[in-house]
């Protein structure tokens, strides 16, 4: 088998293997997948993409290759752009951005969204092939046939930087930040900010290419092969024979993600391991041999992660070889006998040895040179079936035989010796195994029992169960793990612990034991605790258990279902290996997920035998009916990586999510299997949960999922792949679904219609109420207003005429008096007083109906009517000056009450200071804007103290500045004057 990847190979077991594996490397079978489903099968360029999927750059654009079928990429617009869909390069940056380089254009791809967007192109000229991108500096580099560009680019858009001027080039490679160009064919540049540093100068350098490991350029030149260390500008030859021809222009080299390096030619490819290798493995067409190439010439290669080769035949279609697996399969006609049981690794002297049937195989190996012997057993036996072995001392192991006795064998030189203390009280039992207790004694055990042997005086007590009524009988032991001084037995009827005098503690799965659950009288075939401190069990038809904190064992899930357990070995602190009769699982104990290996992923068996597992440091060594399996221990947990990925795939993109849109509830998406495991019997099943209520099954070459209306929710839609051995190691995979609904399909949809229901019934019934209400509350407000004016005009009567009319009342009473006592001159003086309180009287009383029978009065027409009253008063007080300043800026409308109030509060001012300030000069200001009126009368009278001072003028003004609002202030001292101020908002 070829091995694409060094690391993995196991030092080159077998010198016969070494010359099948250099000698028939071609004889791999390639898998031809054709170029059915291609939008053109001339392939110009291959990459794989992050999603696992391969990206093919063709004449006629891009495809992708979903492990099944290819899908093209659809550029939209590309007819009315002009774009020539040939592509020269592809490229990936980060966040699964893909760019593509066309003969005339560059556009990307993202792989998440599936969006593809024109970024550059339209020129004169045409793009010659090459686009290079610095994803650290987000820089692109465009090559033209003389020229490069250099721009700084985003998602959708470049930014251009600078240009460079080059002779003719051919080929490009982008190191840490610096490009690095075949300028002519022998000048190797390197192009830095703006600066253009030379190399390498050579006659002639047909192709170049970067070695990340070796941190230096791969020359294809006329002398050969050649390493240009960049580091030391150093230029090496390698040793390497070029049989192909340089003035070809098919002729170019690649480096492939493993790290090899590929060169191609006019009739083939080679592949070179190693730089510090002296041989290619090629590949070429041949006729003969249908397993090989088709084509004769191989435009591109590549390998994905998995390492599996992929390359591109001109014309013909794509191929892929399986990466060889780190794993060493001796079959057993190979070695001698048609039945193996275990494996044994002797370190110190770097050889394996298996025991059949017939006898032991050795096999030894040192770097690329190895022995073999077969058939190493006791002289003149014909039979010598080895079960276990048991090291005693460096050099020597002790075997096991199933009935032949127990040996001590050199390992150096293979000779046997009889174990005489082995021997002495049991050398035809037939044992399957054997466990070291001390320096100085062993437990054997097998269908005869299970016996303590004391190597060194030779005495051998048999283990015996512990009967009823004094009874004893023997132990059938199938595996024994000591544990902690402690003894775990198992057999055909479960699991016994022994304490470590060999008495019996608990029973598990024993039908005399029910209350000691778990194994359900299964045949245990081996216990092991693993380093997180459980104990493992493996059954014959139960799979594998796990004792349990509650001292109880219980089911471990398994990849593949697998029913017969034979073996469990620990390969690190977190894994464990499982031999099954399906194959090998890797089982993790902390997540407790498993994968399985078989025939159908790159196992060579499926089938182990109960004791053929063993791990050391360097190796995991398993055997069978069939032959050896040998794997590096180091490369064990990679080894078992999921070569095979489900994926739901819509169009060419794979899809974590679906959004079925409104209107349009129908599923449609397809199956895809990424990786390359050599099975193409897949059983595929899948379930919508909240559909289905049991897995539906694909029909054999079926592999597209259709729903109809689907009704608006969420969904999820798990697919699972079974192989033909029905193992189920494949992830299975579950997409979230879901399918929106019109607006009024959904829940707060119809929680808003209730909600506006509610509230349009509670708004109608508080409508009704608050008209019932308003209704009543105006009516009531009606009678209060009546009843207010009746008081405020009963007040205002009372308060002015009234008061006027009992002075006039008292007057005439006083002029009978002076009537009677005949004094005519102040009888005169006294009706023309009464003349005048009664004129006034008359004029208080026009005024009240002049305010409350207007609807509203303008604060000017107010401020007149003062100022009319004024006039007419003040002729009485010829010795009062009086000035008015009028500050209003704005006229507002007063309602009759308020207008009213304020014109009765500037009378009673004015009243005040004529009656008691014996004032000589009054003051009166207007102040108004559109929300406020202050109204200052000032006088320069004597005063008065405010604190004793409680009159019925003040009283009379500070209600009706009350009833309307207003603020009044009062400011007094003796001999200092008095300061009204009124302060009313007019909003």
């Amino acid at each position: 088998m070829i091995v694409l990847r060094d690391r993995r190979v196991i030092l080159l077991l077998l010198a016969l293997l070494c010359f099948r594996y250099r000698a028939e490397a071609q004889l791999e079978a390639w898998r031809h997948i054709g170029i059915e489903g291609m939008a053109n099968g001339n392939v110009t360029a291959l990459t794989e993409g992050p999603d696992g999927f391969m990206y093919f750059g063709t004449h006629e654009g891009v495809d992708v290759f979903d492990g099944r079928r290819f899908h093209h990429i659809e550029v939209p617009h590309r007819l009315e752009l002009g774009i020539n869909p040939f592509v020269n390069s592809l490229r990936w940056s980060a966040g699964g951005l893909l760019w593509v380089s066309t003969r005339s254009h560059i556009y990307t791809y993202n792989v998440n969204t599936g969006t593809v967007r024109v970024i550059y192109g339209g020129l004169a000229g045409q793009l010659p092939g090459t686009v290079e991108v610095d994803t650290v500096r987000r820089c692109l580099y465009i090559l033209h046939a003389r020229d490069v560009d250099v721009y700084r680019y985003t998602d959708t858009s470049l930014t251009f930087l600078r240009h460079k001027e080059l002779q003719p080039q051919v080929e490009t490679a982008l190191i840490n930040g610096k490009l690095y160009i075949n300028q002519q064919p022998g000048h190797i540049v390197c192009l830095s900010d703006t600066t253009l540093e030379t190399i390498c100068k050579l006659p002639f350098i047909k192709d170049f290419e970067y070695l990340p490991r070796q941190q230096a350029l791969i020359l294809l030149t006329s002398g050969g092969l050649q390493l240009l260390d960049l580091t030391t500008k150093k230029l090496t030859t390698l040793r390497i024979p070029v049989p192909w021809s340089l003035t070809s222009a098919k002729t170019h080299i690649t480096v492939l993600a493993t790290g090899q390096v590929a060169i191609h030619y006019d009739d083939g490819f080679s592949i070179l391991n190693k730089v510090t290798d002296t041989t290619l493995i090629n590949f070429a067409r041949d006729d003969k041999n249908p397993w090989r190439l088709h084509g004769t010439f191989v435009t591109v290669t590549e390998t994905d992660h998995r390492g599996n080769l992929w390359c591109a035949e001109d014309g013909v279609g794509v191929a892929v070889l399986p990466r060889a697996p780190s794993v060493k399969y001796l079959p057993a006609a190979e070695i001698g006998s048609p039945r193996l049981w275990r494996a044994y690794h002797d370190t110190a002297r770097r050889q394996v040895i298996v025991s059949s049937e017939k006898g032991l195989c050795a096999i030894r190996y040192n770097a690329d040179k190895i022995t073999y012997k077969n058939m190493i057993r006791p002289a003149g036996m014909s039979a010598f079936e080895v079960m276990d072995f048991l090291a005693l001392s460096p050099g020597k192991v002790m075997v096991v035989t199933n009935g032949q006795g127990n040996w001590i064998v050199d390992l150096s030189t293979y000779r046997f010796e009889p174990y005489p203390s082995a021997n002495a009280g049991f050398s035809a039992a037939r044992f399957w195994g054997v466990k070291q207790k001390n320096s100085s004694e062993c437990i054997f055990y097998g269908p005869v029992g299970a016996y303590l042997l004391n190597r060194d005086n030779g005495r051998a007590s048999e283990i015996k169960k512990e009967g009823t009524a004094g009874n004893s009988e023997h132990y059938a032991a199938l595996s024994v793990l000591i544990d902690k001084g402690q003894y775990w037995i198992g057999g055909g009827t479960g699991i016994d612990l022994l304490d470590s005098n060999f008495h019996l503690l608990k029973q598990y799965g024993n039908k005399s034991a029910p209350s000691l659950r778990g194994l359900n009288n299964s045949v245990v075939l081996d216990i092991k605790r693993a380093q997180d401190g459980n104990i493992y069990v493996a059954t014959m038809g139960g799979g594998v258990f796990r004792l349990s904190k509650a001292d109880t064992f219980c089911q471990v899930p398994l990849a593949g279902d697998a029913a017969n357990i034979y073996c469990i070995e620990r390969v690190d602190a977190v894994h464990l290996i499982i031999t099954t009769s399906k194959g090998m699982c890797l089982y993790n104990t902390r997540t407790g997920k498993s994968r399985m290996l078989n025939k159908g992923n790159g196992m060579p068996v499926a089938d182990f035998n109960q004791l053929a597992l063993g791990i050391d440091p360097q190796f995991i060594i398993g055997a069978g009916a069939d032959g050896v399996l040998l794997m590096n221990t180091a490369d064990a947990v990679s080894y078992f990586y999921d070569t095979a990925r489900l994926q739901v795939m819509q169009g060419a993109r794979a899809v974590r999510t679906l959004t079925l849109q409104k209107g349009n509830h129908t599923l449609d998406a397809d199956i895809a299997i990424t990786g390359f495991t050599g099975n193409s019997a897949w059983k595929l099943e899948y379930m919508v949960d909240g559909v289905d209520d049991e897995w539906r099954q694909m029909a054999p070459g079926e592999w597209h999922i259709h729903y109809n209306s689907l009704k608006p929710g969420d969904y999820t839609l798990r697919v699972q792949a079974i192989d033909e051995q029905g193992v189920t190691y494949v992830q299975p995979v579950a997409i979230p679904i879901t399918a929106l609904p019109f607006f009024w399909q959904t829940s707060w949809f119809r929680l808003l219609l209730l909600v506006v229901s509610l509230g349009l019934l509670i708004i109608i019934v508080r409508f009704f109420s608050q008209a019932q209400l308003k209704w009543k509350l105006k009516k009531l407000e009606d009678e209060q207003k009546v009843i207010r004016e009746r008081l405020r005009i009963s007040r205002e009567l009372h308060d002015n005429v009234g008061s006027q009319l009992t002075s006039l009342i008292a007057g005439l009473e006083g002029t009978g008096i002076l009537l009677r006592k005949q004094q005519p001159e102040l009888l005169q003086k006294k009706l023309d007083h009464l003349h005048s309180s009664a004129r006034e009287s008359m004029h208080q009383l026009r005024d009240s109906i002049w305010a409350l029978n207007t609807e509203a009065v303008a604060l000017s027409a107010l401020l007149l009517r003062f100022e009319t009253w004024l006039n007419g008063i003040m002729q009485s007080y010829p010795d009062i000056s009086i000035n008015i300043t009028n500050n209003v800026t704005a006229d507002s409308m007063l309602d009759p009450v308020k207008s009213l109030n304020l014109f009765r509060i500037m009378q009673e001012s004015v009243h005040n200071v004529l009656k008691h300030a014996h004032a000589t000069t009054v003051d009166i200001t207007y102040t108004a804007g559109a929300d406020a009126l202050t109204i200052q009368v000032k006088d320069n009278g004597r005063g008065f103290d405010t604190a004793a001072a409680n009159g019925h003028g003040t009283r009379f003004m500070r209600a009706r500045a009350q009833e309307m609002a207003a603020n009044l202030a009062v400011e007094s001292a003796k001999d200092q004057g008095t300061n009204i101020t009124l302060n009313l908002e007019l909003k």
